[in-house]
C-alpha cells in the first residue's frame, strides 16, 4: 500500500519541475538554424558508428529526424520524469548531470544512478512500459530527448540502430552487476575508490582530465548510491587527501591517483 501510495505521488505532476511537450519538442539549436546533431561535440558518443554506411547527409537526414535538442531545458532539481510515468522516450544528457532515484515501499529513497553528458537515461521504462526511476537533474542540464516510436520506427529502417540500443541495454545490465559486487565484497575505502575511477574513466573516454574534474553530486548522495553514511564518506575522501590520492576543494576532485587507487581496489583494505 505505501509503494502505490508513494508511486501515485509521484505520478502526479508538478507544474513547475515538469518540462511541457512545447519545451520538451522546442530546439534552440534547431530553431536557430544552427548545427543540428551531425556537428554535436557528442555525435559519435551519443550514437556512435551506427551511421557509418550511411553518406554524411543520411546522417544528418536520420539523427535530426530522430532526436528533439533542449538546451538548458533543466534546472537544479527538475525532474525529467517520475517513477511510474508512462514511457515514452529515451533520454540523452547534453550538458549537466542527472540522478535517478527509485523509493521502496517506505517511500526512502535510493540513488540507482548518475548519469553524466554522453549517458542514455530512460531505459528502464522500455520492459514495463512505465519509468522504473525518477530522474532529477543535478545541475543545469540539457539533454536531446529520443522519442521511443520514432526510434523503433528509424531501427526498422536502419537494423544497426537496434544492435546499438541492445548494446547500450547490455552495458546498462554490465554496470548493474559491477555495482552489486562493489556493494556486497567491498570495503568503504574501496566502493569510494571505484566510484571514483568511473567517473574518472568516463571524463577519459570524452576527451577531458581523468584526474581533475568536478563532482556534480553531493557527498549525502555518493553515501545514498554508495550504500555508505555521508560521515564515512567524508572521512575516506580527507584519509585519501592525506595519503596523496587526491586533492578535493568542495566539490572539485584534482591530482586523482589513478593507479594508487587502483592498487587500493586489489588489496585487502581495513575499514575506518
Amino acid at each position: 500500500m505505501q509503494a502505490a501510495m508513494a508511486i501515485n505521488s509521484l505520478n502526479r505532476p508538478h507544474p513547475s519541475l515538469i518540462p511541457t511537450r512545447s519545451e520538451v519538442g522546442r530546439s534552440d539549436v534547431d530553431t536557430a538554424g544552427k548545427a543540428g546533431c551531425g556537428d554535436c561535440v557528442l555525435g559519435k558518443l551519443c550514437l556512435p558508428r551506427i551511421f557509418t554506411s550511411l553518406s554524411q547527409d543520411s546522417v544528418r537526414g536520420h539523427l535530426n529526424s530522430l532526436v528533439r535538442q533542449n538546451k538548458a531545458l533543466l534546472k537544479r532539481k527538475d525532474v525529467l520524469f517520475h517513477q511510474g510515468h508512462e514511457f515514452d522516450s529515451l533520454y540523452v544528457v547534453r550538458t549537466g548531470a542527472i540522478k535517478t532515484v527509485m523509493l521502496d515501499e517506505n517511500g526512502t529513497e535510493h540513488i540507482t544512478g548518475f548519469h553524466l553528458p554522453g549517458d542514455i537515461v530512460g531505459l528502464d521504462g522500455i520492459s514495463t512500459s512505465r519509468y522504473a526511476t525518477t530522474a532529477i537533474a543535478l545541475d543545469s542540464t540539457s539533454v536531446c530527448t529520443l522519442p521511443f516510436a520514432a526510434l523503433e520506427k528509424v531501427a526498422s529502417q536502419v537494423p544497426d540502430v537496434q544492435h546499438h540500443v541492445f548494446r547500450i541495454m547490455a552495458q546498462e545490465i554490465q554496470k548493474d552487476q559491477h555495482m552489486m559486487l562493489t556493494l556486497g565484497h567491498r570495503s568503504a575505502e574501496q566502493r569510494l575508490a571505484g566510484f571514483l575511477l568511473r567517473l574518472s574513466q568516463h571524463f577519459q573516454h570524452r576527451h577531458l582530465a581523468a584526474d581533475s574534474f568536478r563532482l556534480p553530486m553531493s557527498r549525502g548522495e555518493i553515501g545514498n548510491f554508495l550504500g555508505l553514511a555521508v560521515e564515512t564518506v567524508c572521512r575516506i575522501l580527507t584519509r585519501f587527501q592525506k595519503i596523496e590520492l587526491l586533492q578535493t576543494d568542495g566539490r572539485s576532485v584534482s591530482q586523482l591517483d589513478i593507479a594508487g587507487l587502483k592498487a587500493l581496489m586489489s588489496t585487502p583494505v581495513r575499514e575506518l
